[in-house]
């Protein structure tokens, strides 16, 4: 059993694509693989420039690497670090002139639902309103934090607080089949 060259850790020896053997464990192999690979690119940016254009080209025209990509980053985005970057991407966005911009347009477009929504917290949050356990369509048990209220009246003043209590599936259901059956 030999030692690795770069960290002493005891390693079984392989033999490299090129035919030579190597005394090293894997991730000083790659670490050393890696660096390498990214030195090149510091010196040339355009090993960059072509490598980025290939992978376009390729996301563009493959079908299959485009899945696979989309997969690879949902996975990711599962991950406490992906679910962080996502959070700090969205954090620097709303708080970006574009991010503020879009919001603000969103409130003007669309503040008969903001004004509906605010009041439904507000009175549920006051106890004028109590959020029930359960989806008062599918009867389906969740948590208070996971129902969400559909007002299914409207978002006119008269009817900012008649809400009916939906878990998610169903709420997607009521609203793709043009507020239909309700409870």
């Amino acid at each position: 059993m030999q030692k690795c060259s770069k960290c002493g850790q005891a390693v079984t020896f392989f033999t490299a694509k090129s035919g030579k053997q190597r005394f090293r464990c894997a991730p000083c192999d790659n670490t050393r693989r890696n660096n390498r690979y990214h030195e090149k690119e510091k010196v040339d940016p355009e090993l960059v420039a072509a490598r980025q254009q290939r992978y376009r080209e390729r996301y563009e025209t493959d079908a299959v690497f485009r899945a696979a990509e989309q997969l690879r980053l949902n996975r990711y985005l599962k991950t406490p670090e992906g679910k962080k970057a996502r959070v700090e991407c969205q954090q620097r966005y709303d708080a970006s002139e574009k991010g503020k911009v879009r919001q603000q347009r969103a409130q003007d477009v669309h503040s008969f639902k903001y004004l509906a929504r605010r009041a439904v917290s507000a009175a549920v949050k006051a106890g004028t309103i109590e959020k029930p356990r359960e989806c008062q369509r599918c009867g389906l048990v969740v948590g208070r934090r996971r129902l969400q209220g559909h007002h299914h009246n409207g978002y006119d003043d008269a009817h900012r607080l008649d809400v009916i209590w939906l878990c998610r599936t169903c709420h997607a259901v009521v609203d793709k089949d043009g507020h239909g059956d309700q409870a």
